[in-house]
């Protein structure tokens, strides 16, 4: 959902449909790190906000960060949804607390702690919340993440 729209698609692009999950047993946490924010405009992004919304038994436990994107060879390595938390990725302690900015056609991997709640968990996704340009955005993020059945 895009409050204005002052550019062709907005700065942090628009939503698709994708998902995936790791499976862990309620009250284990995760680094959920699975998704990269890529600036595609000439605008500083502004994240503001970071929240999990809807489905069941998953929970946002921590603040969100912005964490620089790791590269090897060609490829962009997120830390992903991974125990445990905080994350070991060498790029973690670059993280910026949100709020926080992304640069002009700059990518950054937004990670934050995701632990299962319930014995029943369901999907839920993060609506990021950003400026650019004078305008605000609310992005919801077309991966849904479910922390599911058990892991160790």
């Amino acid at each position: 959902v895009v409050t204005q729209i002052p550019f062709r698609t907005p700065p942090l692009g628009t939503a698709a449909n994708w998902s995936a999950g790791l499976q862990c047993s309620p009250g284990k946490t995760l680094a959920n790190g699975f998704y990269d924010l890529q600036n595609y405009s000439g605008e500083t992004v502004t994240v503001t906000g970071v929240h999990l919304v809807g489905g069941a038994g998953q929970e946002m436990t921590s603040a969100a960060y912005l964490v620089p994107i790791q590269h090897t060879r060609g490829t962009w390595l997120l830390i992903g949804l991974v125990p445990p938390w905080p994350p070991t990725s060498p790029t973690w302690k670059l993280r910026k607390r949100v709020p926080a900015t992304i640069a002009p056609h700059k990518a950054v991997n937004l990670v934050f702690a995701q632990p299962r709640t319930s014995g029943h968990p369901g999907s839920a996704v993060p609506q990021i919340t950003y400026t650019a340009g004078g305008f605000t955005y609310t992005l919801t993020v077309p991966f849904r993440s479910v922390v599911a059945a058990r892991c160790s």
